[in-house]
């Protein structure tokens, strides 16, 4: 059995509420989470997503923020990096500190996959 190092929270209500009346979960109020985890030798990045929903008329609008938040292995917060465009995996070249994101994007009937570098 592992040894837990640390505990962290990120948010106060991460798992939504459930919509009785459609059995589903009440996505329209917004949620977080952790979609992906990055181990480089020093560091364990997660990428975490944010979503709140405007409503307009009988609709609803999600707006997606990404944040990549950067550990030590001891679980301590080093920093973090927020995009607004929609990120997919990513990796870290600590040598370099380059940061390799992808974005994904559909146009029309075309889908585009965009490998961008940011300076960490």
């Amino acid at each position: 059995q592992g040894n837990l190092k640390k505990s962290i929270q990120f948010s106060e209500n991460p798992v939504p509420r459930v919509n009785e009346e459609r059995e589903a979960l009440a996505l329209e109020e917004g949620y977080n989470g952790t979609s992906f985890i990055f181990p480089s030798e020093n560091y364990l990045y997660l990428k975490r997503s944010h979503v709140e929903v405007e409503k307009k008329g009988g609709s609803y609008i999600p707006h997606e923020t990404f944040t990549i938040v950067k550990l030590d292995w001891d679980g301590n917060v080093i920093g973090h990096y927020s995009f607004d465009e929609e990120i997919g995996f990513f990796c870290v070249n600590e040598k370099t500190s380059d940061l390799y994101i992808i974005v994904h994007t559909i146009e029309g009937m075309n889908e585009y996959y965009d490998l961008k570098k940011y300076k960490i």
